[in-house]
């Protein structure tokens, strides 16, 4: 076998590893979203000065400002990890303008420490929301 063929059953096997990680991974998550019955609920989040608030059917939780672990900003998402594998989503078309959505980051530069923060606080175009 020359050192091409090895190259590329190298790669073939590597590929393969990937995608069977990553199907096992995608089947876990599957298991414990539907294993948690409150996790299905609907939510309605409440941004306060103290943290973040949700109730669904079957009561409220409080999450303190103090007790998030990372606030991260993706293309169409702000992510607010209360834990290493959990995060509330809110989705940026949630935020009525840009003014809302600006004002929601300022929040959230005041109430968490800047190395728990990865989105970008200094500026914001009009591309950001909705």
């Amino acid at each position: 076998m020359g050192p091409v063929s090895m190259i590329i059953l190298s790669l073939f096997l590597s590929l393969l590893t990937v995608g069977v990680l990553i199907l096992i991974t995608f089947k876990r998550l599957k298991a414990i979203y539907y294993s948690n019955k409150r996790i299905q609920l609907e939510k309605i989040y409440s941004i306060t000065k103290n943290g973040t608030k949700w109730t669904d059917a079957r009561g409220e939780s409080v999450i303190k400002w103090e007790d998030i672990v990372l606030a991260a900003e993706c293309k169409e998402l702000i992510l607010i990890y209360i834990s290493i594998v959990q995060a509330l989503i809110i989705p940026k078309r949630f935020f009525k303008s840009n003014d809302d959505f600006f004002k929601f980051k300022n929040l959230i530069e005041q109430k968490i420490s800047t190395e728990k923060i990865k989105m970008d606080l200094d500026h914001l175009d009009g591309n950001n929301v909705m």
